[in-house]
């Protein structure tokens, strides 16, 4: 038997995310919702019927994106088992661009990130990242990206060609 348990949500334009499964991940930053199924099944719906009557069913390998009422992404991930690579203290990325990593460390690790020109945070580092803490992080992006980082000891971070 399965038994299930809902999630806690901040306001109704988010979505109710029921699971009846084991194994997931929830992620609520930067006005996005971002749900992650590795085992099992999830369902995800809305209190306010008028936002989405019909409610989705993720089976394993399935991801979603919301923002608010609208859905972002609904897609097979390539490697599940990176969304939880945070819960053994790894930071890890595929295919990220430099706006990505911006968000994960403002909203992981409380940094503020500045960039010379927006267009540098487009750019894109193919493949996969994974390193154990900001330092290996911000050097694997300065190397491959082939940009200057500063970093002041208030956690704000420049970042320039």
């Amino acid at each position: 038997d399965l038994h299930s348990f809902p999630t806690r949500r901040s306001s109704d334009l988010e979505p109710d995310v029921e699971v009846l499964g084991t194994t997931f991940n929830v992620k609520a930053r930067s006005g996005k919702t971002n749900v992650a199924l590795l085992t099992d099944k999830i369902r995800i719906d809305y209190v306010d019927k008028a936002i989405i009557n019909k409610p989705l069913v993720l089976a394993p390998g399935d991801y979603v994106e919301y923002k608010g009422k609208e859905l972002l992404a609904n897609k097979k991930m390539a490697k599940p088992a990176q969304v939880t690579a945070w819960t053994s203290g790894e930071i890890s990325f595929t295919d990220a661009t430099l706006k990505e990593i911006a968000e994960t460390l403002r909203d992981r690790f409380g940094y503020t990130v500045m960039t010379e020109e927006a267009m540098l945070l487009d750019l894109k580092i193919e493949g996969d990242i994974t390193v154990s803490n900001v330092a290996d992080l911000l050097d694997v992006v300065a190397t491959t990206l082939n940009v200057k980082i500063e970093q002041s000891a208030n956690k704000h971070i420049a970042i320039s060609k």
